[in-house]
């Protein structure tokens, strides 16, 4: 109902705002009985399954979920594409977006000590804009540099 007129009075008109509705998600996963478990929302606006880790991000269009269900039926549905997160492309935090700007990072290499601590579920694949983890770049280098 989102942008319907449901009064009109004096010349003024009254909408519905998308604050007074309620944005109701559940997991294409689990089920409580004949429904689907519904989602629980985050601040930050990611809605996410207690049980399976499915996460939903409206906000964020480019936003993949990783959780274990997800990447299985991303692999054998694609099974040629470059899963970011499994295959060692580049990816960064969810909560990249609350450093301080020009602070946020994106990772490239899996044995980067920064990148191994972000959680799977907590991981986004692409690099988000943000400038490459300086530690990934020295990893990098050092792989494909030549000794004289």
């Amino acid at each position: 109902m989102a942008g319907r007129i449901i009064h009109a009075r004096g010349g003024e008109w009254w909408y519905l705002a998308m604050s007074d509705s309620i944005l109701l998600l559940r997991c294409p996963y689990c089920t409580t009985g004949a429904d689907f478990k519904l989602l629980v929302a985050y601040k930050d606006g990611r809605f996410v399954c207690a049980q399976c880790t499915h996460t939903v991000w409206p906000a964020q269009p480019t936003y993949r979920c990783t959780c274990r269900k997800c990447l299985d039926w991303r692999k054998s549905e694609y099974p040629k594409e470059n899963l970011s997160v499994i295959n060692g492309g580049s990816f960064h935090s969810v909560y990249e977006y609350k450093k301080p700007s020009g602070n946020g990072v994106y990772h490239t290499n899996d044995s980067c000590p920064f990148g191994r601590k972000i959680p799977n579920r907590e991981r986004v694949g692409g690099t988000g804009g943000y400038k490459l983890c300086s530690d990934c770049r020295n990893r990098t280098a050092s792989h494909y540099s030549i000794g004289v």
